[in-house]
């Protein structure tokens, strides 16, 4: 488990997250890691995929599906 520290100015909170899926790239394959968001303001998931790009680069795809008690209903599907 880990905490990254969010926010704007002095305004933030801390966002516990654990690292569940950790495969990284082989044999030129694309690498995943998925975090589940632990924290009291903060719910729900990352996953994070890195593959290879063209020209040398490298290719990131960030997927993320959060619930707050922070949004307003409307805002927050869950």
């Amino acid at each position: 488990m880990f905490v990254a520290r969010s926010g704007i100015g002095p305004l933030g909170f801390d966002d516990r997250m654990e690292v569940t899926l950790w495969c990284p790239p082989d044999d030129g394959g694309p690498g995943l890691c998925r975090l589940e968001k632990l924290g009291r303001t903060v719910r729900g998931w990352a996953e994070i995929e890195v593959r290879p790009g063209s020209g040398g680069r490298t290719r990131v795809v960030w997927r993320e599906e959060i619930r707050s008690w922070l949004a307003p209903p409307l805002l927050d599907p869950s």
